[in-house]
C-alpha cells in the first residue's frame, strides 16, 4: 500500500479541523464532535443558550448550518 498525495483522509482531516467549536465557548465536551448529526442538532438548538454574546456565536452558529 503507497500513502496518497492529495487525496484521501488527509483532505477529510484538514476540513475537520477547521470545522470546530471555539474552546472558549460554554459547550459540554460530549457535544464537541460535530461530525455526528444528533451534536450539531443539538448545537444549533441549544449553542445560544449560554454563548449568544461570545464574539464567534454567528460565525459558529454559519459553520454548523452549513454543515447540515
Amino acid at each position: 500500500m503507497g500513502e496518497e498525495k492529495g487525496g484521501g483522509w488527509s483532505n477529510v482531516e484538514q476540513v475537520n479541523s477547521k470545522r470546530k467549536i471555539p474552546k472558549s465557548m460554554n459547550v459540554p465536551q460530549m457535544r464537541r464532535d460535530i461530525l455526528t448529526k444528533q451534536n450539531v442538532s443539538w448545537l444549533l438548538r441549544n449553542l445560544g443558550v449560554n454563548n449568544s454574546s461570545h464574539p464567534e456565536f454567528n460565525e459558529t452558529i454559519r459553520m454548523l448550518k452549513k454543515g447540515q
